[in-house]
């Protein structure tokens, strides 16, 4: 993750999208970074790793009625009929197309629903705040400081988690390969 987001940051700036942004854009930025590249990804894997693909599809859909939610919270939509019956009929949709008859709720997965829960919640956070920056600033002068905000976030959140994964990296022939260890 933060490999991706480091390597992104360095492309956006290395083709010269970077518009210059002012203080509050810069504080937008990188409270978009946070949200959607550091936080969103970190608590997305680690709630993969805790729960089933189905439930992790059927929470997925939660994107649009959190980012509504957060839309009307932080003024940036009114709550107009119209739009909140559509995200309910299309969270309905969802839920049926993708099993949420299916969905786990046992002890086992509880973590990582409620990880993935966190996860599509900070994702929508990120689009209300993205949303709002891309008003002020083209989108593609924008990317680059988001992904260095994010990258900068996301080390300090993934290093730990690196660490204690018990990977070894072991040599063969020329190139160093990721092997888990045997138990």
């Amino acid at each position: 993750m933060s490999v991706r987001a480091t390597a992104a940051a360095l492309v956006f700036f290395a083709l010269g999208r970077a518009a210059r942004l002012t203080s509050r854009q810069h504080a937008l930025a990188a409270l978009a970074g946070l949200l959607g590249i550091a936080v969103n990804q970190l608590l997305f894997i680690h709630g993969l790793s805790r729960t089933t693909a189905v439930n992790s599809t059927v929470l997925a859909t939660t994107i649009p009625v959190w980012t509504l939610l957060f839309s009307i919270v932080s003024r940036s939509e009114p709550a107009r009929p119209g739009t909140v019956a559509g995200i309910g009929v299309a969270f309905a949709g969802a839920l049926v197309v993708t099993g949420a008859g299916r969905l786990s709720l046992g002890d086992d997965v509880m973590a990582g629903n409620l990880l993935l829960l966190c996860s599509t919640s900070a994702y929508a956070a990120y689009l209300v705040v993205g949303r709002r920056l891309a008003q002020e600033v083209p989108p593609l002068g924008v990317v680059p400081w988001i992904f260095l905000y994010g990258a900068l976030f996301s080390w300090p959140l993934a290093v730990p988690s690196a660490l204690a994964s018990h990977v070894e990296w072991t040599p063969r022939s020329s190139s160093p390969t990721l092997q888990q260890p045997s138990r």
